[in-house]
């Protein structure tokens, strides 16, 4: 990690700051993040501005998300994947978000700490991208059958994984030790992928998100007002 962005990363002690880095990463502001030595992929340029407003939201921070896609992919292939974000959250701000996005209707996967120390967990992971081959015989039993899974979200991970890993490099001891200690939650906008509906909304998710964070304030933006 360059040094200038070191240094924004050693400044956070809590999932709060986190978020706020994370947000100013999206922004292009700063150019690497401890687990992604470079600017954001290209396709999350479209969902940056709703990412940015959700970890500046308060007692969150994301470390992973893909918009929906429907097409042919880099290979030739059809490519489908299904609108999805990996965060964490302080333990006053995760129970309200998993309930409030279960009765949107999306699929939620959550875990609560303490996590594992030093074994990550993948029993629960949900199959979020898929490709077929266009010689590949169509299921006829409504399953995945015909579609190779290449993405799980959705995986528990453990408290080692993202110390090291996740928010590891670079970050304060003292985040490491709240990234450890946070729910971890994963929202899902779930579908067969054999049964993928014609008139798809692939910004449902993301509009959702963007009016639950702009229900909310941060405990910074609320000091800023004080």
């Amino acid at each position: 990690m360059k040094r200038r962005d070191r240094r924004h990363w050693r400044e956070p002690t809590d999932i709060t700051g986190l978020g706020q880095k994370t947000a100013l990463w999206l922004e292009g502001e700063i150019g690497e993040t401890p687990n992604y030595l470079g600017p954001p992929d290209d396709e999350t340029k479209g969902i940056a501005p709703v990412l940015a407003k959700l970890n500046r939201s308060g007692g969150i921070v994301t470390y992973g998300s893909q918009p929906e896609f429907d097409g042919t992919g880099y290979d030739g292939a059809h490519w489908r994947q299904m609108a999805a974000i990996e965060l964490l959250a302080d333990p006053n701000v995760a129970p309200g978000l998993v309930k409030a996005a279960a009765r949107e209707g999306f699929l939620v996967v959550d875990y609560a700490p303490p996590l594992p120390r030093r074994k990550n967990g993948y029993a629960e992971a949900v199959n979020v991208t898929a490709r077929h081959e266009p010689d590949w015989p169509k299921s006829d039993r409504g399953d995945w059958g015909a579609w190779e899974v290449t993405t799980d979200f959705g995986c528990k991970l453990s408290q080692d994984t993202l110390r090291t890993y996740v928010f590891g490099a670079g970050c304060s001891r003292a985040a490491q030790d709240a990234a450890g200690q946070a729910y971890q939650v994963t929202i899902v906008d779930w579908r067969e992928f054999d049964e993928w509906p014609q008139e798809s909304a692939p910004d449902r998710l993301w509009r959702w998100l963007d009016a639950w964070a702009g229900q909310r304030t941060s405990p910074s933006q609320q000091e800023d007002k004080g």
